[in-house]
């Protein structure tokens, strides 16, 4: 299935998407794509498992005119690849209004979704992983937003919540926030951390003893951490609360092998 703004029969996102079936591709031509009738909040929303494609990152455009998340994957075996996605809402609601939304309709686990190759900009949160397994976000360009991981530019990075995905060479930077873990396994590495206000922060709300928590969270590896000119382990601060009531002192989960420069870009 081929979107193209300019030339091509099927001018708009969602109704390639509306049109495909499990397995298929969709490939998206260079162009600034204003996708603002959304399903579900989400300017383009994929309930199938297919391929989401873009020609070149830096001129296929998805924005979300400050409205809505701009992607929303509520899917299995969902692929996203090559796009620039930029301009989610900024209004408060559950979930976040996201530049890529991760997150099941339902009670339940996503799995295999890989996001790959990607700007991630000027979101209220960058990527927004809720309950998921065995997915992978790498070489991806995250900044900007006011979380990252709730990659450059947004408010909050990269979000992960319940979930246990591989989050790796990702640029995460100029976000408020780059990453925040939250209930959640996995491994992150191999990332740069560039000119964040926080790099990173886990929690978790269990019943289990705090140590036994922090062991069967997320593992920190081989990141370049711009703030970070030691050699030594580099700690990231998190917090554990049991019964909602917040354990003290804050825990630390170490990144042991830092980086001492960071990635070529991509």
């Amino acid at each position: 299935m081929l979107v193209d703004q300019g030339r091509g029969t099927i001018t708009r996102i969602q109704d390639a998407v509306d049109n495909t079936s499990d397995g298929d591709s969709v490939f998206v031509y260079s162009g600034f794509y204003n996708e603002t009738v959304p399903t579900l909040n989400c300017c383009v929303y994929i309930n199938k498992s297919i391929s989401l494609l873009g020609e070149d990152k830096n001129t296929t455009i998805i924005d979300g005119s400050f409205l809505y998340s701009v992607i929303g994957i509520m899917a299995d075996d969902v692929v996203i690849q090559g796009l620039t996605v930029q301009h989610s809402g900024r209004y408060a609601a559950s979930p976040l209004p996201s530049g890529v939304l991760v997150n099941p309709p339902s009670a339940g686990v996503l799995e295999h979704i890989l996001v790959f190759d990607m700007i991630i900009m000027e979101n209220h949160v960058g990527l927004d992983v809720g309950p998921s397994a065995n997915s992978t976000f790498r070489n991806n360009i995250i900044t900007g937003n006011k979380w990252g991981c709730l990659l450059s530019d947004n408010e909050l990075g990269i979000l992960m919540v319940f979930d246990v995905s591989w989050v790796a060479i990702n640029t995460i930077r100029n976000n408020r926030l780059g990453i925040r873990v939250a209930d959640s396994g996995g491994m992150v590495e191999c990332n740069n951390f560039l000119a964040n206000d926080i790099h990173a922060q886990f929690s978790w709300d269990t019943p289990f003893p705090a140590l036994i928590t922090v062991l069967r969270g997320v593992r920190w590896d081989r990141n370049y951490w711009d703030t970070w000119e030691k050699t030594s382990p580099k700690p990231i601060i998190g917090t554990v609360t049991r019964y909602i009531v917040i354990l003290l002192p804050p825990l630390c989960s170490l990144d042991y092998s830092v980086r001492g420069s960071s990635l070529d870009s991509f």
